[in-house]
């Protein structure tokens, strides 16, 4: 089983470098980076964690996409949309990448447009329908984590 965390150019860094610590926490092989994001930079918040997971960089989306799909990964995209698969009865294909949105625009229309990316999301009780993005991917890399424990 392998994960990749996409982490599109976001508008808090501390959200990158909380989804980077986390990622590397929970066995999260590789994360790919869009945009001009320097990882060396992070290192006071991340623990050195650029030394245990393999970073990729990508000018762009539409170069990530292809990388995704050259390497076979399944695209699972974690947005709050009514017409997404619930986190809670969704079993992680062996190979995927988890995309992260950014905190005002979501995900990047080049994840969700693939015909066969899958869009998820995490059920809430709140009044006011989202949470901070990186504590929204640790949950969702937690659960991912859970499930290969269970393999």
């Amino acid at each position: 089983m392998k994960t990749a965390l996409v982490i599109p150019q976001l508008k808090a860094s501390n959200n990158q470098k909380a989804a980077i610590r986390t990622a590397e926490a929970l066995g999260v092989s590789e994360v790919l980076l869009i945009g001009n994001q320097d990882v060396e930079s992070f290192n006071r918040v991340t623990r050195g964690t650029q030394r245990h997971i393999n970073f990729k960089y990508f000018n762009n989306n539409e170069d990530c996409v292809k990388y995704l799909i050259q390497n076979k990964y399944k695209i699972v995209c974690i947005e709050n949309d009514n017409n997404a698969n619930s986190l809670l009865n969704f079993k992680f294909p062996a190979k995927c990448a988890l995309v992260m949105g950014n905190e005002n625009k979501g995900v990047p229309k080049e994840y969700l447009n693939l015909f066969n990316s899958i869009h998820l999301k995490i059920p809430q009780f709140s009044v006011i329908p989202c949470m901070n993005t990186s504590v929204a991917m640790g949950i969702v890399m937690y659960e991912r984590f859970k499930q290969r424990l269970m393999i």
